[in-house]
């Protein structure tokens, strides 16, 4: 696992350099690579030279032939620029498959720090609530409430206590995704995720610059690109391979050697199959560029609203949070005074448990607002 041993506790940029290196589903991805390369083997290939012999028979005398096909030594490196330039597309096509999988391992490890954070989150509540039972168990022993008042506070700390072991089962479910991302399903090794940073506050840049740095920088569209360019290289190409020429050497016996020259006459067949082929594989990759261009800038616009929408949300819960601490504190203490109902300390400890759960929420979704922003416009951070 690359120096990681059981028990390493990973960072996300740690997940995302061990989910490129040990996905499964990427590894086999990259197995295209191999056979874009050989493609540009097989585009230099010539033909091989045919050899012929003709026995003497009767009058006729023994007679040696050797042809080779002229027409691959120009036509070679028009074929090799082609398949190179199909293999620039395809390693870029990886490249964005990368892109993707890094940020769905920052999403798996969004979800695991959210699980993990609502849960310590949920067991601070069931602390709360089961205080607030205590005491309101306390309080109608010495006949201060009333039975509905204690019951209401006891299911509450059930409920909890409920919550907590619920949010243990989404932790792990989170983890085990994370893992598959990462190609240890399979593996006994125990992998646990260091505490996350706060999501970036900053505001995003100009989503026009952002839209721009996309249709320059994103591996898809220039993937796109070079498959128009490959296109266009065998488009152009087409035309040529309606000729075949070859050149050869004849030898007799008793009469020397001889050139010769054959060519195929373009007059039934003209390629037109092969260039109606090539024209139109030059227009759907024309239109496949466009609507690479289209889906990037569209998806940038998108995180780009997401970023600012996350933002505002997080900014609110943070002023929201401290009145709620606050006020949940003020009614248990005017509770054990004496000087409030039980419920309404249960209400104020309802709101802060919902708001501490919502508020780790728009964390997870700020830090995904994040991850779908770099992803969109072509990078990995």
């Amino acid at each position: 696992m690359d120096g990681l041993s059981s028990g390493s506790s990973l960072t996300p940029d740690q997940a995302v350099t061990l989910g490129l290196l040990n996905n499964p589903d990427f590894q086999a991805a990259l197995g295209d690579l191999g056979i874009s390369q050989a493609d540009i083997v097989k585009a230099g290939e010539l033909t091989n030279p045919s050899l012929g012999l003709l026995l003497p028979h009767n009058t006729s005398a023994l007679e040696f032939t050797a042809k080779l096909p002229v027409e691959a030594l120009w036509l070679r490196p028009r074929r090799i620029k082609a398949a190179r330039l199909d293999a620039d597309a395809v390693a870029l096509k990886l490249t964005q498959g990368g892109v993707d999988l890094a940020r769905d391992v920052k999403l798996a490890c969004h979800a695991v720090e959210l699980a993990r954070t609502k849960r310590a989150r949920a067991k601070e509540s069931a602390t709360i609530f089961q205080q607030i039972s205590d005491l309101a168990g306390a309080q109608f022993r010495a006949g201060e409430t009333g039975e509905l008042e204690a019951s209401q506070a006891t299911a509450d700390a059930l409920v909890a206590r409920q919550e907590e072991l619920r949010l243990q089962y989404e932790y792990d479910l989170a983890m085990q995704h994370l893992r598959g991302l990462l190609g240890l399903s399979a593996s006994k090794e125990n992998i646990t995720l260091k505490p996350l940073p706060s999501p970036r506050l900053k505001a995003p840049a100009p989503v026009s610059r952002l839209v721009e740095e996309a249709l320059i920088n994103r591996p898809d569209v220039r993937a796109a690109e070079m498959a128009v360019e490959a296109a266009a290289a065998k488009a152009k190409l087409a035309p040529a391979e309606m000729v075949a020429l070859s050149a050869g050497l004849k030898t007799t016996e008793g009469a020397g050697t001889q050139a010769s020259f054959d060519a195929t006459l373009p007059v039934l067949n003209q390629n037109q199959g092969g260039r109606a082929v090539a024209n139109a594989q030059l227009e759907k990759a024309v239109r496949m560029l466009n609507a690479a261009r289209n889906h990037a800038a569209t998806e940038v616009r998108r995180a780009h609203l997401q970023v600012k929408a996350a933002q505002n949300v997080m900014a609110g819960w943070t002023r929201i949070m401290p009145e709620l601490d606050n006020s949940l504190k003020l009614a248990m203490r005017s509770v054990e005074l004496g000087n409030s109902p039980q419920l309404a300390t249960l209400d104020s400890a309802r709101r802060v448990a919902d708001a501490r759960s919502k508020y780790a929420e728009s964390e997870a979704k700020l830090r995904d607002a994040w991850a779908e922003l770099d992803r969109a416009g072509g990078r990995v951070r």
